[in-house]
């Protein structure tokens, strides 16, 4: 039996997702980190396979996608202010892709939720929870394969391809 990948799955989301999406991702790790922390990484040449320890690894990987990070404003939006929110266009999917999969593991996120618009004034398309395993998603903008969807049911993957709304 195939393994079931959360970050390729996440990535297939990414891939899919309408121009202006929010990423609203809890994970397994803290995804605030200081100043100092930053410049010890930077400062160090600090790579995922030489991080001094846990905390370290998770500043890490939160700041390599600093640049896409939108932050929540606590009397406007719906976003959970201590996940790691991503906004994700046209010019910085291939690129938010590309650090998920060089930088995480399957074990760094855990639960997911995919808005289809910057201001979030729309519902969501995508709810996924406990490591992927459990997920809805919007089928007007979220298609799989016949074997992707024979993949997720061979791992006891919950994830229901309908209209949300």
């Amino acid at each position: 039996m195939n393994k079931f990948d959360s970050i390729d799955f996440l990535c297939s989301l990414l891939r899919q997702c309408p121009d202006n999406s929010i990423f609203e991702m809890t994970c397994n790790f803290d995804v605030n980190y200081t100043r100092v922390e930053l410049l010890d990484i930077l400062n160090n040449d600090v790579t995922i396979q030489n991080c001094k320890d846990d905390r370290q690894r998770g500043a890490l990987k939160s700041s390599l996608l600093e640049s896409y990070k939108i932050t929540a404003d606590r009397n406007e939006t719906k976003l959970w202010e201590h996940g790691l929110n991503l906004l994700v266009t046209k010019q910085n999917k291939e690129a938010t892709i590309k650090i998920i999969t060089d930088n995480f593991d399957n074990s760094d996120i855990c639960h997911c939720n995919v808005y289809p618009n910057k201001d979030l004034t729309l519902d969501k398309i995508a709810e996924c929870y406990d490591g992927f395993n459990h997920s809805v998603v919007d089928s007007v903008h979220f298609k799989f394969s016949d074997s992707e969807r024979q993949l997720f049911g061979k791992n006891a993957v919950d994830i229901y391809f309908n209209k949300m709304g």
